[in-house]
């Protein structure tokens, strides 16, 4: 659950176990349980897929769960072209007699992993670009195509441009690998046994966006300390059931007593709904005054805290020295600003105006500390 990612949620999330409802499970990573290790993984004693894990919850309700594969996770060669197409039809005439689509997509370690990784279909593990194989994307486009509403869960390692279904589609889950008790875990947080709280550890970019080839190791162009653009979803993004609130926050100590300063940030936070939440305090900084600093911002701190339906509670975040310094071009660690904004949310900053690099609080607060 703290690894899962709702990437978005119109509200449809989460479902009700005391709908009476016709549900179609479709896609080729439905009924995967490769889709649930990736690789550099050991061997679960069970595995659990997500058809399997919503047909479970489902048990004595009101559900009724249908699957269909609709079609292999890639274009195979070795297929013939016929056998590969007829499961799309049958994906279609099942979404179009349902109340709800979960269309399950993505990858798994015979798509990605790394060079020499034996069965890796495409450029030894190398993503050609970052979108769904063509015959997913034929098949996520024929079942929206219905009219049926289509939740999305995406199992992969890696990042992969959904913007195309963002305004078509209530609901994208991004669940990585997640494991052998993944399908039990996708399906507590669809039917809100849980709320998903994880946060994407890496940025999600637009696939026609202008990345840099990687050639060297200059970061310009790429992370979300460099990147000048505006990615899918940004690094440190992710959405709960609920929103928790910063009520107050203030730096209440800034320690000289070392050559580099450090601080600390006292918060009080709220939880306004009648929903157990959990989210990410995370703290970002900006070095100013310092030709080293990188252009945009770098986490800092971070914790992950919990709060009850309708309980407020106070935590303190400690920001390390490491946080203002910057890097020279020689690869060294140099304390040379003379001032830091921080920001302090559940996401990143908003940069409203990238050239002057004006911060602005998404549901967090911005502060000015001297060095």
């Amino acid at each position: 659950m703290e690894s899962c990612v709702l990437l978005k949620n119109d509200g449809t999330l989460p479902l009700s176990l005391k709908d009476h409802k016709r549900m179609a499970v479709i896609g080729p990573n439905a009924d995967s349980h490769a889709a649930l290790v990736g690789n550099y993984n050991g061997t679960p004693p069970r595995s659990i897929t997500v058809v399997e894990g919503i047909t479970r919850i489902c048990e004595d309700t009101g559900w009724d769960v249908n699957y269909a594969e609709g079609c292999l996770l890639y274009d195979d060669p070795s297929v013939r072209k016929v056998f590969q197409n007829y499961r799309i039809p049958e994906a279609v005439a099942l979404a179009e007699s349902c109340d709800l689509a979960i269309v399950c997509v993505g990858l798994d370690s015979t798509l990605e992993g790394e060079q020499g990784d034996v069965g890796n279909a495409f450029a030894s593990g190398d993503k050609p670009d970052l979108l769904l194989p063509k015959i997913q994307r034929d098949l996520v486009e024929q079942v929206i195509a219905t009219g049926t509403p289509v939740i999305l869960i995406d199992l992969a390692g890696s990042p992969i441009d959904l913007s195309a279904y963002e305004d078509q589609v209530p609901a994208i889950l991004h669940a990585w690998y997640p494991g052998g008790e993944g399908g039990r875990a996708i399906a507590d947080i669809l039917f809100g046994k849980v709320s998903p709280c994880g946060k994407l550890p890496l940025t999600f970019y637009y696939n026609d966006g202008p990345l840099p080839d990687i050639t060297d190791y200059h970061m310009t162009g790429r992370t979300y300390r460099y990147f000048e653009g505006r990615p899918w979803k940004p690094f440190g993004f992710g959405l709960t059931y609920g929103e928790l609130q910063i009520t107050e926050a203030k730096v209440t100590e800034v320690d000289y007593t070392k050559e580099i300063p450090s601080a600390q940030i006292t918060i009080h936070c709220q939880n306004p709904t009648d929903r157990d939440l959990s989210d990410v305090i995370q703290v970002y900084v900006h070095v100013n005054g310092s030709s080293n600093e990188v252009p945009n911002h770098k986490l800092a701190a971070f914790e992950r805290i919990r709060l009850d339906a309708g309980e407020s509670k106070e935590f303190r975040i400690t920001i390390p020295p490491m946080a203002f310094t910057t890097v020279d071009n020689s690869g060294n660690r140099v304390f040379d600003g003379t001032s830091a904004t921080l920001y302090l949310g559940f996401s990143q900053p908003d940069l409203t105006e990238e050239d002057q690099k004006i911060y602005t609080g998404n549901r967090g607060q911005v502060f000015a500390v001297t060095l």
